[in-house]
């Protein structure tokens, strides 16, 4: 069974696959996602350095197609990292129609070392909103410090001010309900 695909002379039209063993003809279209990183500040790359694929800066791609075109159990197309993902320079998906289809994309970053985003609210008490694991320990310990917020006796406990109470939750309700014995 061999398939020949004609995209013509124009990539905005969709492509016409027709099968050698029938006379079929299906009209596809389809959605390509390259990317490249962009140099801004160097005047003369490293050409010894391996350039990365495009693949290995993200977590997770989701499409989501138009539900109505699609149905509700064809519109998602994913693709999650795994220990054993080939990196690859874009991704492709290829579907049957001839209409424009509304379709959202969501790139999900693979953040080396992973980061974390705080809660609004809290981001303003510490002073940051995004960092690593390490950078909001390190925040959180300076409030505790300038705040003088360590026990001066049981120096492994947290006295909580008003401020840091309405952020921390306790693993069980019995501790004692303004400190952090735990950190």
């Amino acid at each position: 069974n061999t398939t020949y695909t004609n995209k013509g002379g124009n990539d905005n039209m969709p492509s016409t696959t027709t099968s050698a063993n029938s006379e079929e003809c299906q009209t596809t279209w389809e959605l390509k996602i390259e990317g490249r990183l962009l140099d801004e500040g160097q005047s003369k790359p490293d050409s010894r350095a391996p350039k990365r694929k495009f693949s290995s800066f993200f977590k997770s791609l989701i499409i989501e197609l138009d539900k109505e075109m699609y149905g509700p159990d064809s519109n998602f197309v994913e693709w999650h990292r795994s220990p054993t993902t080939q990196e690859t320079d874009g991704f492709q998906v290829k579907r049957p129609g001839d209409k424009p289809v509304k379709c959202t994309i969501n790139l999900q970053l693979d953040h080396q070392p992973q980061q974390f985003k705080l809660d609004a609210r809290l981001g303003r008490l510490l002073g940051i909103h995004t960092g690593t694991r390490p950078t909001i320990v390190a925040a959180l310990w300076q409030y505790i410090k300038r705040n003088k917020l360590q026990d001066p006796v049981l120096r492994d406990q947290i006295r909580c001010d008003e401020y840091l109470h309405r952020h921390i939750t306790y693993p069980v309700p019995s501790q004692q309900p303004r400190s952090l014995n735990w950190i």
